[in-house]
């Protein structure tokens, strides 16, 4: 048995994949009876006759048990690997790459990064709170109207941000030029956005191959210009070298992962 450590669970997907593995779908905690049976027995003394008496007495416990999460996906990890439905990536390269298809399980052990421009919308929000105590003392943080409308912009796309789900690109630890992507549903969290970065095994459903001279955009705040920057005003912002970090991009060859599960 592996014993994970999970940052990471999709129970949803867990539960379907289950579903159609097993036939059935466990709606709550299962009913558990356990009879205990004993006997005791007795002297009887009768004029004519002597014997021994019995009698059963018999204890009944009830308990309701239900299986864990990680008990369902060590279920689900041990039918794929006993199918070899499940192709793990711990090293590869071009042949093996190309032969990977959209719809396969594969597992990684990764090492991963958020995107930098969501991390740093975060950044920005958590900023929102000193600028406010800044301005009730009188001071002004920005030089023009236009800066601190930028800032209201960025800030409020930050605020829309946590409630989205987080890009993360990945590499293989042992292979690198292949990178992955996905998106994390904030529910499914098993942990702190900040301890996902690092070294750890991902397993996912492949969605999309981008290939090699592609490119997919993985997190963009240019959307929180659109209310104070005129189109022609975005486009030179874009089309200045400072701009293009507004957005993260992530080039093939690369694969995009619909995750099932993160741990170590």
């Amino acid at each position: 048995m592996i014993l994970r450590n999970f940052l990471y669970l999709d129970t949803s997907v867990l539960n379907d994949y289950l579903s159609t593995i097993e036939g059935f779908i466990e709606e709550g905690p299962i009913d558990q009876t356990e009879t205990e049976k004993s006997n005791k027995s007795g002297k009887a003394n009768i004029k004519f006759a002597e014997g021994n008496l019995q009698a059963e007495t018999s204890t009944e416990t009830r308990q309701k048990i239900a299986r864990t999460d990680a008990s369902k996906f060590n279920n689900l990890y041990d039918y794929l690997a006993k199918e070899n439905l499940n192709q793990f990536l711990d090293a590869f390269d071009d042949e093996i790459w190309r032969q990977i298809r959209r719809g396969e399980i594969i597992e990684v052990p990764s090492s991963i990064t958020i995107s930098k421009v969501f991390k740093m919308t975060q950044d920005l929000q958590s900023m929102s709170p000193m600028i406010d105590i800044m301005q009730a003392f009188g001071q002004e943080p920005f030089k023009d109207k236009q800066e601190s409308n930028m800032f209201a912009g960025i800030s409020s796309l930050g605020e829309h941000a946590t409630k989205q789900n987080i890009p993360i690109i990945f590499e293989s630890e042992s292979t690198r030029g292949y990178s992955f992507y996905t998106r994390l549903q904030r529910q499914y969290l098993k942990t702190d956005i900040s301890n996902l970065e690092g070294e750890a095994d991902i397993l996912g459903k492949v969605q999309k191959i981008i290939p090699k001279g592609k490119q997919e955009e993985v997190f963009s705040i240019v959307p929180a210009f659109d209310s104070f920057l005129s189109r022609e005003q975005k486009r030179k912002m874009l089309s200045d070298k400072k701009g293009k970090n507004l957005s993260d991009f992530i080039k093939g060859p690369a694969i995009v992962v619909t995750p099932i599960a993160i741990y170590r």
